[in-house]
């Protein structure tokens, strides 16, 4: 499995505690420090165990360098990640290989749920996603995937698909899963086996205005012929479930006027989006509609456990 790390110091540990406690034990553990400058190097030397492999940038290659470092040095017949502030659940990857096994042969990659927690340890939100087979068309529209660290995927699929595309600054999860996708079918295990941290620390997926200038134009034409084979009005839908994203973004990070904007243009494209109703009809308050919405839904999910 691979792990790139970034002065996580403070987190790294809870994360390699969780892969090494795994129920299947046969594990090659790379770390890739990308370049920190706290006591990552510290933290992996207290491990006292031989399925750890420390590498370390000299000089940060960002999020997916390190993780292409980490897929060019496995070895294993299956290659899996973990971001550093997340943690895997003890059968994690036991579960993943045991779908794998039961799955048809063209299956390449397995993934699971997430539980997403905030910094007191209460659930925020439990995704169970239940796709399978081929799905290209599905992830054009929207990564019902998730993060990294839901993967495991065969070592002949990474083969085929390649390294990824260390341009993205952001959605680089996302771009990857449709290149797979386009080599091997995917199965999930619905189990939230992943624990998703929200972040106190600054991310690049966070700048959003990145994700406006840079990352949005480059995804969608990217994939736009791919898309275009689905048909004309298959492309103008994703358009619209791409600035959905956005808008959503721009709405989790208190800009409600811009929120509205790409919500309204998302809805344009695509009005068969009816998510994009309901927060262009949260964003309309500002902050007095959108909080209490996002009270109120945390507050269904706990009831809901």
């Amino acid at each position: 499995m691979v792990l790139p790390t970034h002065n996580r110091a403070d987190v790294l540990q809870r994360a390699l505690d969780s892969v090494l406690e795994q129920t299947h034990e046969n594990i090659e553990v790379i770390v890739v420090d990308d370049a920190s400058t706290d006591a990552t190097e510290s933290v992996v030397d207290e491990y006292d165990d031989d399925r750890i492999i420390y590498i370390q940038h000299e000089k940060s290659h960002g999020g997916s360098g390190a993780r292409n470092t980490g897929i060019e040095k496995a070895s294993g017949a299956f290659v899996a990640f973990l971001d550093d502030d997340d943690e895997w659940r003890p059968q994690k990857l036991s579960l993943q290989l045991d779908a794998y096994k039961c799955a048809d042969e063209d299956v390449g990659v397995v993934y699971t749920g997430i539980e997403n927690v905030d910094s007191k340890g209460q659930t925020n939100g439990v995704d169970s996603p239940r796709v399978d087979g081929d799905v290209t068309k599905k992830l054009l529209l929207h990564n019902f995937a998730g993060s990294f660290s839901v993967l495991l995927v065969d070592a002949e699929t990474i083969e085929q698909t390649g390294l990824l595309d260390e341009r993205f600054p952001s959605w680089q999860d996302w771009e990857y899963y449709i290149r797979l996708s386009e080599h091997a079918a995917f199965t999930a295990v619905p189990e939230p086996l992943i624990v998703r941290h929200n972040a106190t620390h600054e991310q690049i997926s966070d700048d959003l205005e990145t994700k406006l200038t840079e990352t949005y134009p480059m995804f969608r034409d990217k994939f736009d012929s791919l898309a275009a084979e689905y048909g004309r009005w298959f492309k103008r839908r994703r358009r619209g479930r791409l600035l959905f994203q956005l808008g959503y973004a721009a709405l989790s990070r208190d800009r409600y006027a811009l929120a509205r904007r790409l919500l309204t243009r998302a809805l344009v494209y695509d009005p068969t989006n009816p998510k994009g109703y309901v927060y262009w009809l949260v964003s309309l308050g500002g902050r007095y509609t959108y909080r209490p919405a996002q009270t109120l839904k945390r507050w269904a999910v706990r009831q809901s456990l």
